[in-house]
């Protein structure tokens, strides 16, 4: 499987396990359940799905004084364009704009 089809793989597993409502985590509570739910043993590609992650906008980087925490984020908007139109879906309602 590739990185964007696991990474879509761990945000459904943490979106079902409602951690949306929890305060920030470290790094190890991601990777723990990056190993878990995708069943990887390799650091490198744990980090590349996680990495993938963060450059979506699905996880936030928090830092708080010496320490990185990071938020998980549900409500990531996705964005399709096309050469003639483009759309933005937010929750249930659907935007479009016509160029």
């Amino acid at each position: 499987m590739s990185v964007c089809q696991l990474s879509d793989i761990v945000f459904t597993y943490l979106k079902m396990r409602k951690y949306e409502n929890k305060i920030g985590y470290s790094f190890n509570f991601y990777k723990k359940n990056i190993e878990y739910v995708c069943k990887i043993s390799d650091k490198k590609f744990v980090r590349s799905v996680f990495n993938k992650l963060l450059k979506d906008d699905k996880i936030r980087l928090i830092k708080y004084r010496k320490s990185s925490y990071y938020l998980f984020n549900p409500k990531t908007q996705k964005r399709f364009s096309d050469n003639k139109y483009e759309f933005t879906i937010e929750k249930k309602n659907i935007f479009l704009k016509f160029e």
